[in-house]
């Protein structure tokens, strides 16, 4: 008997002791896993700043993942100004979601929604009380 002939028969039995269905004796045929590319990605624009104002509709960006994050700040002037972030989308200006009213502190607060990749958004940021400077990212997953 060959090497060759050994090796398939002794495959062979242990398939049958084992109860499997088929042993593959060839190396080359065996399968890889394969590698899975991810549909989404994550990505971000920004932070940005823009001058002392009440108003800022910023600049579109367009996400490649699904779910949408704008987040904007302006700093402390102990004035009780507050702040509020909407995320637009940019072909029919519709207002896709809107955060709450939030007090200047210097610290980051905004909105989410799941959006269709692809899509131009853009943030509006408006303030209620004195003119304060902004700063503003969008991030998505």
């Amino acid at each position: 008997m060959v090497v060759t002939e050994k090796i398939a028969v002794i495959l062979s039995a242990v398939a049958l002791v084992t109860g499997a269905n088929a042993v593959q004796a060839d190396a080359s045929t065996t399968s890889r896993p394969a590698v899975v590319q991810s549909q989404r990605s994550s990505g971000h624009w920004g932070p940005h700043k823009h001058s002392p104002t009440k108003y800022w509709p910023t600049k579109d960006f367009v996400p490649t993942g699904r779910h949408l994050y704008g987040r904007a700040k302006c700093s402390n002037g102990g004035d009780g100004t507050r702040y509020r972030v909407q995320l637009v989308r940019t072909k029919d200006k519709h207002v896709r979601a809107t955060s709450s009213w939030y007090f200047c502190g210097g610290t980051y607060h905004g909105t989410s929604v799941t959006v269709r990749p692809g899509e131009a958004y853009y943030m509006r940021i408006s303030l209620k009380g004195k003119a304060h400077t902004i700063e503003a990212y969008a991030s998505w997953s």
